[in-house]
């Protein structure tokens, strides 16, 4: 009984790393992108932050089982801003013992201005 509470704990704690692990490097992955969305062309950006997004998880070591990129323009007052939010889709299958779910979407939200001297025309 004991041994069963106690890979209970280690499972739900071990979900809760994860997910926590995971939020950090998204929202890593989500200020490259905006980054580098906004040192390209405006016709680019869509490329640059899908790339750039995908390029920072892997580095992290951060799998997802789906990765959604999406990009927008804004105004910020007299400034052009590109605003991205990723996605990814974690497994989690491995922990379902615990009754959490198969997967678990994580996101972040990152706007950058656009660098007027290095492109954004």
């Amino acid at each position: 009984m004991l041994g069963s509470l106690l890979l209970v704990g280690v499972l739900l704690v071990s979900f809760g790393w994860r997910v926590t692990q995971a939020a950090g490097d998204v929202a890593d992955a989500a200020a490259e992108a905006a980054r580098a969305a906004s040192l390209g062309s405006v016709s680019s950006i869509d490329e640059a932050a899908k790339s750039s997004a995908a390029e920072s998880l892997s580095a992290g070591g951060l799998l997802c089982q789906q990765l959604d990129v999406a990009t927008s323009l804004t105004s910020l007052g007299q400034f052009e801003a590109v605003e991205v939010e990723v996605t990814c889709t974690l497994d989690l299958r491995d922990l379902a013992l615990v009754g959490v779910p198969g997967k678990q979407a994580v996101s972040a939200r990152h706007v950058a201005v656009i660098d007027q001297f290095r492109g954004g025309s």
